[in-house]
Protein backbone atom coordinates (compact mmCIF):
# COMPACT_ATOMS: atom_id res chain seq x y z
CA UNK A 1 0.00 0.00 0.00
CA UNK A 2 2.77 2.44 0.95
CA UNK A 3 4.67 1.72 -2.27
CA UNK A 4 1.52 2.40 -4.31
CA UNK A 5 1.06 5.76 -2.60
CA UNK A 6 4.69 6.67 -3.30
CA UNK A 7 4.32 5.80 -6.99
CA UNK A 8 1.11 7.81 -7.18
CA UNK A 9 2.82 10.79 -5.53
CA UNK A 10 5.67 10.64 -8.06
CA UNK A 11 3.24 10.49 -10.95
CA UNK A 12 1.30 13.44 -9.64
CA UNK A 13 4.56 15.38 -9.39
CA UNK A 14 5.04 15.16 -13.16
CA UNK A 15 7.14 11.98 -13.22
CA UNK A 16 6.64 9.02 -15.49
CA UNK A 17 7.44 5.32 -15.26
CA UNK A 18 8.88 2.99 -17.91
CA UNK A 19 5.45 1.31 -18.11
CA UNK A 20 4.33 4.58 -19.63
CA UNK A 21 6.10 3.59 -22.88
CA UNK A 22 3.65 0.78 -23.55
CA UNK A 23 0.68 2.88 -22.45
CA UNK A 24 1.68 5.76 -24.71
CA UNK A 25 2.05 3.53 -27.74
CA UNK A 26 -1.48 2.17 -27.31
CA UNK A 27 -2.87 5.63 -26.48
CA UNK A 28 -1.46 7.38 -29.56
CA UNK A 29 -4.21 8.84 -31.80
CA UNK A 30 -6.87 7.97 -29.20
CA UNK A 31 -6.20 9.36 -25.72
CA UNK A 32 -7.20 12.89 -24.81
CA UNK A 33 -5.28 15.28 -22.57
CA UNK A 34 -7.85 14.67 -19.84
CA UNK A 35 -7.34 10.89 -20.04
CA UNK A 36 -3.56 11.22 -19.92
CA UNK A 37 -3.78 13.64 -17.00
CA UNK A 38 -6.13 11.38 -15.08
CA UNK A 39 -3.72 8.46 -15.50
CA UNK A 40 -0.36 10.21 -14.98
CA UNK A 41 -1.19 13.44 -13.22
CA UNK A 42 -0.25 16.93 -14.27
CA UNK A 43 2.75 17.21 -16.58
CA UNK A 44 5.99 18.82 -15.49
CA UNK A 45 5.53 21.35 -18.31
CA UNK A 46 2.66 22.25 -20.64
CA UNK A 47 3.87 24.16 -23.71
CA UNK A 48 1.20 25.57 -26.06
CA UNK A 49 1.91 25.10 -29.79
CA UNK A 50 1.16 27.47 -32.68
CA UNK A 51 -2.23 26.66 -34.19
CA UNK A 52 -3.42 24.89 -31.03
CA UNK A 53 -2.30 21.77 -29.32
CA UNK A 54 0.39 21.39 -26.71
CA UNK A 55 3.52 19.51 -25.76
CA UNK A 56 3.50 18.00 -22.27
CA UNK A 57 6.66 16.86 -20.52
CA UNK A 58 6.97 14.10 -17.91
CA UNK A 59 10.22 12.86 -16.30
CA UNK A 60 11.31 9.56 -14.82
CA UNK A 61 14.25 9.55 -12.41
CA UNK A 62 16.02 6.26 -11.70
CA UNK A 63 17.88 6.09 -8.39
CA UNK A 64 20.94 4.15 -7.26
CA UNK A 65 19.87 1.19 -5.12
CA UNK A 66 22.50 1.91 -2.43
CA UNK A 67 23.12 4.98 -0.28
CA UNK A 68 23.14 7.86 -0.93
CA UNK A 69 20.26 6.85 -3.29
CA UNK A 70 21.18 9.61 -5.73
CA UNK A 71 19.55 9.84 -9.16
CA UNK A 72 21.43 7.65 -11.64
CA UNK A 73 19.51 8.57 -14.77
CA UNK A 74 16.71 10.78 -15.99
CA UNK A 75 14.41 10.19 -18.94
CA UNK A 76 12.07 12.84 -20.31
CA UNK A 77 8.89 11.98 -22.18
CA UNK A 78 7.39 14.62 -24.50
CA UNK A 79 3.77 14.12 -25.47
CA UNK A 80 2.36 16.08 -28.42
CA UNK A 81 -1.36 16.82 -28.52
CA UNK A 82 -3.23 18.30 -31.49
CA UNK A 83 -5.67 21.22 -31.36
CA UNK A 84 -8.44 18.74 -30.51
CA UNK A 85 -6.48 17.66 -27.39
CA UNK A 86 -5.73 14.16 -28.75
CA UNK A 87 -2.32 12.54 -28.24
CA UNK A 88 -0.66 12.37 -31.68
CA UNK A 89 2.99 11.65 -30.89
CA UNK A 90 5.43 11.08 -28.07
CA UNK A 91 9.19 10.87 -27.77
CA UNK A 92 11.77 9.82 -25.19
CA UNK A 93 14.92 11.86 -24.40
CA UNK A 94 17.65 11.93 -21.76
CA UNK A 95 17.19 14.84 -19.36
Amino acid sequence: MTRGLLVLALLLAGCATPKMLHDLETARDRATQEEVKSRYGSPLTDTPQPGGGAVWTYRHLAYEPDPPFAPSSCTEYRLTFDAGHVLRAWSEHPC
